[in-house]
């Protein structure tokens, strides 16, 4: 019963989302934000990426390209950023669960 729930949720988040909108940003806007972002006070930087990751319609692709961008950052990361990102991996697996399961 609790799977059936998980899925009928999954398939009505799904349904409901329909295709999700890309948006298409220019190189020279993305830098001018990295430049601006790098000057950032660290818990407004923190605060960015929290508030990113604890988006309920993240993506895989999402939490893949939050995790790049602090790479690319070359910081390590505070705690409850990490906390953020594993949350957000487990509820895109916990999405992603009644596709992969069978009921024999």
């Amino acid at each position: 019963l609790k799977m059936a729930s998980l899925a009928v949720r999954a398939a009505r988040s799904i349904v409901s989302k329909g295709a999700r909108q890309l948006s298409t940003t220019s190189q020279v806007n993305s830098a001018a934000k990295d430049d601006i972002m790098e000057k950032w006070a660290p818990e407004k930087f923190d605060k960015h990426f929290i508030d990113y990751l604890n988006r309920p319609e993240i993506d895989g692709w999402e939490v893949r390209k939050a995790l790049t961008e602090l790479h690319d950052f070359d910081v390590i990361p505070d705690p409850k950023v990490v906390e953020a990102a594993l949350r957000a991996c487990r509820r895109r697996l916990l999405q992603l669960t009644p596709y992969f399961t069978t009921s024999d």
